[in-house]
């Protein structure tokens, strides 16, 4: 035996070192951005799209649709990745659900780009019928909005609200202003004839902004924890 002992070490020094944990977290942090410029740019690109009527998804359709459905994947995975890195960083407080959460939206991103929307029933033909693809978008639509919405309040715990206030009140504003934002967006989308109509791309747009723009902060608030365990026991989480 060489004589050297063994120690366990944190997690975020594991695998490849600090350095793997910080450029995860930072593919966390862009994922949103990038989503929000993708999203904005073909809205306006695309002469037959209304972004203030019509849902992000339906940019997924027709000539130009591979744009969407790429923007969807990317985001997912960077996301995924960005979970991950949480998960890595040795933040005192550690928890496990809100990782696997931020994980699952990542996952279901991914599902709303390889199964591509139906016609918002605004925009679809007479008696059009829905499809499989369609109901699976859908799906994994909905698992991911629960997922985003489940890991702001994993930031909601009274340890954390007592630690940190501010960090626990923007989280449930997130939580708040997603799940009503959303709400009203489904609402108006299922229902082409409803007030919510008008604007339910609007509201969808505010809801999912809302939910990146937490994921960056929370990604970027992690950063310096992404370089290896500090001896301080009051950081975020």
């Amino acid at each position: 035996m060489s004589g050297r002992s063994r120690t366990a070490r944190p997690r975020g020094s594991t695998g490849t070192g600090p350095g793997r944990t910080r450029a995860l977290l930072l593919t966390g942090a862009l994922s949103g951005p990038l989503f929000t410029a993708a999203h904005l740019v073909e809205g306006v690109r695309r002469p037959d799209h209304d972004p203030v009527r019509d849902p992000v998804s339906s940019l997924a359709l027709g000539r130009r649709g591979a744009v969407q459905t790429a923007a969807f994947l990317t985001t997912g995975a960077l996301t995924a990745a960005g979970a991950y890195g949480w998960h890595r960083a040795p933040a005192p407080g550690a928890g496990t659900w809100g990782p696997r959460l931020l994980g699952l939206w990542g996952a279901g991103l991914i599902g709303a780009g390889l199964f591509t929307t139906d016609p918002a029933p605004a925009r679809a033909p007479a008696a059009s019928p829905r499809t499989v693809r369609g109901a699976l978008h859908d799906a994994s639509s909905l698992v991911a909005f629960a997922a985003v919405t489940g890991a702001a309040l994993t930031r909601l715990s009274r340890p954390r609200r007592r630690r940190e206030p501010g960090w626990a009140g923007y989280s449930a504003a997130t939580a708040l202003t997603f799940t009503v934002a959303m709400g009203a967006a489904i609402t108006g989308h299922e229902r082409p004839g409803s007030g919510l109509a008008r604007r339910a791309g609007l509201y969808q747009r505010l809801a999912l902004t809302s939910a990146l723009a937490w994921q960056s902060t929370l990604m970027l608030r992690h950063l310096p924890y992404g370089s290896g365990p500090l001896p301080c026991a009051g950081g975020p989480r």
